[in-house]
């Protein structure tokens, strides 16, 4: 009698790890799902100011829109959501995108990754400091249109350079190459 109890425990233990396991992974993949939707619409707002300014004025005009709409859109994006969604870099143009210490590290993460992998994700539940967060981060890759702004020195205009120091004079976002991570989104939910 006691082993059958004791086999009737154990079942009914397992039995409740596993739903929590699946309970968590559902709420995994619904955060991932509206994560992906966030950022989808974010990069489509950004890259869509992005080639009205560069068709109206080139990148002189481009960087202006970084520097004045793409804070706008993601502080508009988490109003409505109520989430924390942005960008980071490890070299940032703008002391906002600084990333903090799991950005950062995802980030050097996707540095490493860049080569083998096509498009870099990452999104997990964490504590960090005791807060119970969903985090959600995606690689930012520069294309051949950003080495216009982000490029090496003679890739780059001398009065895109101009504008650069002027907007932004500790600028440490040059020197990039076709298919190295820029930063990334970020997104954080609070779960608690």
């Amino acid at each position: 009698m006691k082993t059958c109890f004791r086999l009737v425990l154990v079942a009914a233990v397992y039995s409740c790890v596993l739903f929590a396991g699946s309970a968590r992974a559902t709420e995994l993949d619904e955060y991932s799902t509206k994560a992906r939707e966030v950022v989808a619409g974010f990069g489509a707002s950004l890259k869509g100011e992005l080639k009205t300014a560069l068709a109206a004025g080139g990148p002189v005009n481009a960087i202006r829109v970084c520097s004045d709409k793409a804070t706008a859109i993601s502080s508009k994006i988490s109003r409505d959501t109520g989430w924390t969604v942005r960008r980071v870099s490890t070299r940032q143009r703008n002391p906002l995108n600084r990333p903090d210490e799991y950005e950062y590290s995802v980030l050097r993460h996707f540095e490493k990754q860049a080569k083998s992998e096509k498009n870099l994700e990452r999104y997990e539940i964490v504590i960090i400091q005791g807060v119970k967060e969903f985090r959600y981060m995606k690689a930012i890759k520069i294309k051949p249109i950003c080495l216009n702004c982000h490029g090496k020195s003679a890739e780059i205009t001398d009065e895109v350079k101009t504008e650069l120091k002027t907007r932004y004079p500790h600028d440490r976002a040059t020197g990039y190459s076709v298919n190295q991570i820029r930063g990334a989104f970020s997104i954080r939910i609070p779960l608690d």
